[in-house]
């Protein structure tokens, strides 16, 4: 078999459809053959011998999981060994001691502290609240006066810029990276897990410094197991809680799945799943991340540019309205301002890494400086590409992973695009609220048309009932009589 999990291959002979399966499948979930990645002769790699034709064939391997694959370090057939078999002894020599090695990591959109900016926050009082949100301000301002100063530009793209990198270093020099979330076990018990730690890392420190002696080193593990035995006992009596407060409103269903969700984020269940591999429109797989990319790309602009047939006789047969140049006019800061405090916060950021708690708390200069944009955008009809541009992250849903179909695509867009989307829906939902008034009012029409209708309809009815009624009572009273003659005779 030529091939392994990566791009690796030093097999033996030609790959058949079971080779197949079991790459796809090693790609699949990151795994790795041990077996074809070091070039070695034949008679090293080949685990069985044909007993007719002599042929050497590779039927068994060693499989690893991929940020395993620097612990392997020789992988061979042994062919002296006995084993009881006709297969031969494949070994691996593994490396269990530590590993150093540097993993190149990917530059990541940076994620500022906006909890500085929120009243009251987590760790700060309301006085330093208002004093960070005055210096964040204070900051977004500098820049836009230096931006003005030095390089100064008319196009909706620069402006935009500008606007973004005063905002960004801004919240770069004020808010500063948020931290890592822990988990809401660790933070509710954190009182009592904090002292553990600290004591634990203090004996650590003691038994390095005074030169590994043998005492402190049992002062340090005896602190170490009283720290993870802290550390257990809160986790466990904290997903004891939450099973019971699930159980105790098992007839609710809102309040059942609140609590599955929050047992999710405290095990890190809701983080989507990695990218493993993916199939292209031929059924290969793409195991790179630029290839996995572009085929996502591809796919979700087929699912969601899709391209609508208009026929444009039809559309010319409809009764054009009158035109409204009020839908025109240039958004106010009035408008704009409503558009920003209506966005919700606690969404994630686009690819510029701007959330909407730092825009909300921009102050008037960055209002009028979104103003400026939209304004200029709105002369040159031009929308910056910053607001057009999209991160699309892929979101696995049930079945088979490799199949593109199975993955729900979410758009995370600019911020503040979103808040002059939002100002724009404002004025598409006002004409929207006319149309359904003209509707309604065509609807009345045709209800007091039809009420009418349904009166006239009724009256002739009733009419043509009481002429059918009286007929009926005269040939009744004729029968009537024809009976009292014959009774009579």
């Amino acid at each position: 078999m030529i091939g392994v999990g990566s791009a690796v291959s030093h097999g033996v002979g030609a790959v058949n459809s079971s080779g197949e399966e079991l790459l796809s499948f090693l790609a699949l979930h990151q795994g790795w053959l041990c077996n074809t990645w070091f070039c070695k002769k034949s008679s090293l790699l080949g685990t069985w011998q044909h007993p007719r034709s002599k042929r050497v064939h590779c039927n068994d391997y060693i499989v690893i999981p991929q940020w395993k694959r620097r612990r392997c370090i020789d992988t061979q057939v042994i062919r002296s060994a006995e084993c009881g078999s006709d297969h031969t002894l494949v070994a691996m020599r593994f490396c269990l001691g530590p590993v150093r090695w540097f993993k190149p990591t990917s530059a990541r959109r940076p994620r500022f502290d906006v909890s500085r900016l929120l009243a009251p926050a987590p760790s700060s009082t309301e006085d330093q609240t208002r004093r960070n949100i005055d210096d964040y301000q204070d900051a977004i301002n500098s820049g836009l006066d230096r931006t003005a100063e030095t390089d100064p530009v008319v196009e909706p793209t620069g402006q935009c810029r500008a606007l973004r990198s005063a905002m960004t270093d801004a919240a770069e020099g004020v808010l500063g990276q948020s931290r890592q979330h822990q988990p809401d076990w660790f933070v509710e018990n954190q009182p009592v897990i904090e002292p553990m730690l600290a004591k634990r890392n203090s004996c650590y420190s003691e038994w390095i410094a005074n030169g590994r002696r043998e005492e402190d080193h049992l002062l340090y593990k005896q602190a170490q197991t009283r720290a993870r035995a802290a550390v257990r006992r809160a986790k466990n009596d904290w997903f004891a809680d939450q099973a019971e407060n699930i159980e105790a409103g098992r007839f609710n269903s809102a309040r059942v799945w609140k609590g599955i969700k929050i047992l999710q984020n405290a095990q890190s269940g809701l983080v989507p799943s990695p990218v493993v591999a993916v199939r292209d429109e031929n059924g290969n797989l793409c195991t790179s991340p630029e290839e996995q990319g572009q085929r996502f790309r591809r796919h979700f602009t087929g699912v969601l540019n899709v391209q609508s047939v208009v026929d444009m006789d039809i559309v010319s047969m409809v009764e054009q309205q009158p035109v409204w140049d009020w839908i025109a006019a240039v958004p106010t800061s009035e408008e704009l301002q409503r558009a920003v405090n209506r966005m919700p916060s606690g969404r994630a950021a686009g690819s510029l890494g701007i959330l909407p708690e730092m825009v909300k708390a921009g102050g008037p200069r960055c209002m009028s400086a979104i103003l400026d944009v939209v304004k200029c955008a709105w002369d040159a009809q031009e929308i910056p590409q910053d607001w057009v541009d999209c991160n699309l992250v892929p979101i696995p849903k049930k079945g088979n992973l490799a199949v593109c179909d199975n993955w729900r695509g979410i758009s995370l867009l600019e911020v503040v695009g979103k808040a002059v989307a939002r100002q724009w829906q404002g004025s598409g939902k006002a004409v929207a609220r006319q149309w359904q008034g003209s509707g309604k009012a065509v609807a009345r029409q045709w209800q007091d048309s039809g009420k009418a209708v349904a009166r006239q309809w009724q009256g002739s009815g009733k009419a043509v009932a009481r002429q059918w009624q009286g007929s009926g009572k005269a040939v009744a009273r004729q029968w009537q009589g024809s009976g009292k003659a014959v009774a009579k005779q």
